[in-house]
């Protein structure tokens, strides 16, 4: 049966850099509890069923989301990987936990979030805080960083090459820095990493050249097939209507079956699920939502995928996410308005199920 992983966002504690911009306390609660709906239908903002707003810093919490991550039938998560210079990490703590604790039943691999630390968390893209750097004298100590989670048993590999996202290889200094790692990483290890690259962002020959795989990276490679979208995007930032911008269920699997034609010619493309989508918690009326339940969205994307994959089986399905709970992309139970949506089956039931 083709793997199903998922992303996990582990910002869900405090950490120095948040309540420095942010406000002290911060975490991806903070904007989960101040949303409100936008408009007519707005299913916003979904909160956790018994107020289970968990602390990921607390080594036995951590524990029971990651086991309930496994116990939803995930074979495993991928953690997003902050690292932005020598001794510049953040939101290491849950992989750092997971790592140690060897009775964390989960497999797991690192999605690098190679860019420059934003203000997207309270919607101010444009505020850089501190700059991404792709210093080549600190990539000894990049790998050292890697090697304790690749040498893990639970680590996710392909082929026993250990599974590692960039997101933004496009960018020319990642370009270069992602070649002379690869090539650093082989004479320290005599074994070579498995590059998992966006198709969307993959345009270098070189990197091409890498052993790696193409991923599906929701909703930006889906949205980008229509130029609908973006004519909505337009008049959203001028803001005729003051709301957001919303795109039906029906409309954004037609989008994602366009994506799916495109990319299936690809050896080894790894299809992406999205389970939902509300940007409005961190932008408000700039941010944009695709409409209906994660379980109605889960399912329109997985019938198009079933027709259009047919007995094709990629090497895994991703999905994004597990709990990314200010973007409305999540696998956990959730309430609405005080009504319990119960969605803990959809990864056996529907995802698995059509696999």
């Amino acid at each position: 049966m083709t793997p199903v992983y998922a992303y996990f966002l582990p910002q869900f504690y405090s950490i120095p850099e948040n309540d420095k911009y942010w406000g002290k306390g911060f975490t991806e609660w903070t904007n989960v509890k101040k949303a409100e709906p936008l408009f007519d239908g707005h299913r916003c903002p979904l909160l956790p069923v018994n107020d289970d707003y968990y602390n990921l810093s607390k080594p036995d919490e951590a524990k029971r989301i990651i086991h309930n991550t496994r116990d939803i039938g995930l074979d495993g998560i991928v953690y997003w990987y902050y690292w932005f210079w020598k001794g510049k990490r953040t939101l290491e703590k849950v992989p750092e936990i997971h790592l140690k604790d060897s009775s964390i039943q989960q497999n797991f691999f690192f999605a690098w979030a190679n860019g420059d630390w934003r203000g997207s968390w309270i919607g101010k893209e444009k505020d850089i805080l501190f700059k991404q750097q792709y210093n080549l004298e600190h990539i000894d100590a990049h790998i050292d960083d890697l090697l304790p989670y690749f040498e893990d048993e639970r680590y996710l590999k392909i082929n026993s090459k250990p599974l590692y996202q960039v997101n933004a290889p496009h960018v020319k200094a990642a370009e270069e820095y992602i070649l002379a790692l690869n090539d650093s990483f082989i004479k320290r290890t005599g074994e070579e990493i498995f590059w998992v690259f966006p198709t969307l962002f993959l345009k270098s020959e070189e990197l091409k050249s890498l052993n790696h795989v193409k991923i599906g990276f929701p909703p930006e490679d889906v949205f980008s097939q229509k130029n609908i979208f973006k004519r909505r995007k337009q008049l959203a930032s001028i803001n005729p209507w003051n709301r957001p911008v919303v795109t039906s269920i029906k409309e954004y699997a037609e989008w994602f079956r366009l994506h799916l034609i495109e990319n299936k010619k690809h050896q080894d493309f790894c299809p992406t699920i999205l389970s939902g989508w509300d940007t409005t918690y961190r932008y408000k009326n700039s941010g944009n939502v695709i409409s209906g339940t994660i379980e109605e969205q889960v399912r329109a994307q997985m019938k198009v995928l079933e027709e259009e994959l047919g007995t094709e089986k990629p090497p895994f399905i991703l999905v994004k996410a597990y709990n990314e709970w200010a973007e409305g992309n999540i696998l956990e139970n959730h309430k609405i308005d005080g009504k319990e949506y119960i969605i803990s089956h959809l990864v056996k039931d529907v995802i698995k199920n059509k696999l």
